[in-house]
């Protein structure tokens, strides 16, 4: 079969993307992703097709940079208006421009990130199966799941029913931009139904977490599946060994590919690794300059990019922001977290690591001292490695891109 695939640029949604292109090409089926010019290397090194769209009108090259630089500059909500035009832009783009490329590859299946509503509209508009994919947290409301964009627990009570419906409200009119681009494209394709991204998504979905992961789940339907991380194979993985000198135990330090630049807190981290006796390996994802490195106290290990998973499973704890592939890699080698949410839905992630018993989770003010007391607090407490590991267990239980490969084979159908 020919399957294309739609997913956001972002490193985060398109990586795990690229691990389920590469598994349905490994099962003897055409791939081809849709995306920006500036995703052509990535997904070339993957191994399959790429369509570049919007590289002659509204989105040339570079206008990723662009993109993650507001990312990156993110602080809880403020400026999250500036991300959403980024969203309804994207969206407008691939409505106009990828009607040529189904036309001319006449794919079987669209599999589609669940942030990227075009992928649902053209399914429907070419009537085409698709099946959505939750590289992120997924998007399918329930009165008691907290809005993913917040960091509010779970609770099964009235109250909790009516703040999270309070959250929706706010949620649907911040992404009215959104909307009102998938409004009007449903128009100009003959579609009714289709006016948010929730509605674009496919009753057939494959999520990253596991039930033990998630808040509890009560109205997911057949159709979706908890699959575990979306990875490569960990062979095709480069082996790493501590650099000479580094003393272990270690601490696996990452803001993520568009928070790496924090100097302030990676800085507080890395003091606050070498006052517990931890070595901190740092990646930063090229977002440090080499002065700044330089300046980083308690000796770290830094590094811009490293084979994390490798690094991880030689790691004490790992202290994240909360971003999700980098939770589900801890998470997958049973290490438990010391997370600092800083936007999006990270406050969100980190909610579901604290109700697992997998690790703490640090609000409020970040100085040394609290960051400290987070890390000693995970450390000295045995039960939160234990509960990591049998997280672990859980994931690994979903099957991984090898089963989500399946499962998008046997819903193209």
């Amino acid at each position: 079969m020919q399957m294309l695939l739609f997913c956001p640029p972002y490193a985060g949604h398109l990586n795990p993307m690229l691990a389920l292109g590469g598994a349905l090409r490994g099962r003897g089926h055409a791939v081809s992703l849709v995306g920006l010019a500036d995703a052509e290397d990535a997904v070339k090194r993957a191994g399959f097709g790429f369509e570049a769209v919007g590289m002659d009108s509204s989105h040339p090259t570079g206008t990723l940079a662009r993109m993650e630089a507001r990312l990156a500059r993110l602080r809880g909500v403020l400026g999250i208006s500036s991300v959403i035009h980024d969203v309804a832009a994207m969206t407008d783009m691939l409505c106009r421009e990828s009607p040529a490329v189904i036309e001319r590859l006449k794919p079987d299946a669209i599999v589609c990130d669940q942030l990227e509503p075009a992928g649902g509209l053209l399914a429907r508009r070419y009537r085409l199966p698709q099946v959505s994919v939750a590289n992120a947290l997924m998007l399918d409301r329930e009165p008691y799941m907290p809005p993913p964009f917040t960091d509010w627990g779970y609770a099964r009570t009235r109250w909790a029913r009516e703040r999270n419906l309070g959250g929706y409200r706010v949620s649907d009119w911040m992404m009215g931009r959104v909307g009102a681009v998938l409004e009007r494209w449903s128009q100009a394709f003959g579609l009714t139904g289709c006016a948010s991204t929730e509605q674009c998504l496919s009753a057939r979905q494959i999520g990253q977490l596991s039930p033990m992961l998630d808040f509890p789940r009560e109205d997911l339907g057949d159709g979706f599946h908890y699959a575990g991380p979306l990875r490569r194979p960990m062979h095709e993985e480069p082996a790493w060994q501590a650099p000479e000198g580094a003393q272990a135990p270690f601490a696996f330090v990452s803001l993520g590919s568009l928070q790496g630049g924090r100097f302030g807190l990676l800085s507080r981290i890395t003091l606050a690794c070498r006052q517990l006796g931890l070595t901190a390996i740092v990646v930063h994802n090229g977002r440090l300059s080499a002065a700044q490195v330089a300046q980083l106290p308690g000796a770290p290990v830094v590094a811009a990019h490293l084979p994390q998973r490798r690094v991880i499973a030689q790691c004490a704890l790992v202290v994240s922001h909360g971003g999700m592939n980098t939770v589900l890699d801890a998470l997958e080698a049973g290490v438990p977290l010391a997370l600092l949410p800083l936007a999006m839905e990270q406050g969100a992630i980190a909610q579901r690591v604290v109700r697992a018993g997998a690790g703490r989770l640090l609000r409020g003010r970040r100085s040394t001292a609290s960051v400290r007391e987070l890390l000693a607090g995970v450390l000295r407490d045995p039960g939160h490695r234990r509960r990591a590991t049998e997280v672990g267990h859980s994931l690994r239980a979903g099957g991984g891109v090898a089963r989500a490969a399946e499962l998008v084979e046997r819903h193209a159908h």
